[in-house]
């Protein structure tokens, strides 16, 4: 670990895209101006994309158990690659941004002042893409983290399109969708750091064995 670093930084990674969620929701949904917007930028995709055999198909293969594989998959890669560390950070990253959809989803209430409630923010599905994203760039060594940013910012895109394009979710939804990501996964590695680092501390070891 670079000894430069420090947990606080994850810290404020996570208040930082927690406040950008709550812009997200404040802005999108609890204003008038906010929802006619959002909802004529869906329209737009639907109108523009029309019917894409795509979009049914990727949304169908994001299901329960293929995220769950994808899951397994990143966290045995990142302890494959990286150790016990980045395969926690990975895991927590995922677990975190699909528990952290759900509760959102029933917390966050749309109002219907322009259209019908539909879907609420964040979406499940972008959420989950996402958190997959963010956990393979956590898992690759550094040297392939830019081709994994490239191949992750690609998938959480096209989904968000296909949402969209199906008339599934609002633009908005996919932006809450990927802040939570984030912010879920700076506090799995401010967490996961501070731990390795109390574990590492000068005298921490010598303490131990001499309360044995």
């Amino acid at each position: 670990m670079n000894a430069t670093t420090t947990p606080h930084r994850w810290w404020g990674a996570a208040a930082v895209a927690a406040a950008g969620i709550f812009a997200t929701y404040a802005v999108a949904v609890w204003t008038p101006m906010g929802q006619v917007l959002d909802t004529q930028a869906m329209l737009a995709t639907e109108q523009a994309l029309g019917t894409v055999w795509w979009a049914d198909l990727l949304l169908e293969a994001i299901s329960p158990a293929s995220v769950f594989a994808a899951l397994c998959l990143v966290a045995a890669g990142a302890l494959a690659l990286r150790g016990t560390t980045a395969a926690t950070t990975a895991a927590a990253t995922v677990a975190g941004t699909l528990l952290g959809s759900e509760v959102l989803k029933h917390l966050l209430v749309r109002p219907s002042w322009v259209d019908d409630t539909g879907n609420s923010l964040p979406s499940g599905h972008v959420s989950a893409v996402a958190a997959i994203a963010v956990a393979a760039y956590v898992a690759v060594p550094v040297a392939a983290r830019h081709l994994a940013a490239f191949l992750g910012v690609g998938a959480v895109l096209t989904t968000a399109t296909a949402t969209m394009a199906l008339g599934w979710h609002r633009p908005s939804d996919a932006v809450a969708s990927i802040l939570l990501a984030v912010g879920v996964y700076a506090v799995a590695a401010g967490l996961t750091e501070t731990h390795e680092r109390e574990n590492t501390r000068p005298g921490k070891h010598h303490a131990t064995a001499g309360a044995r």
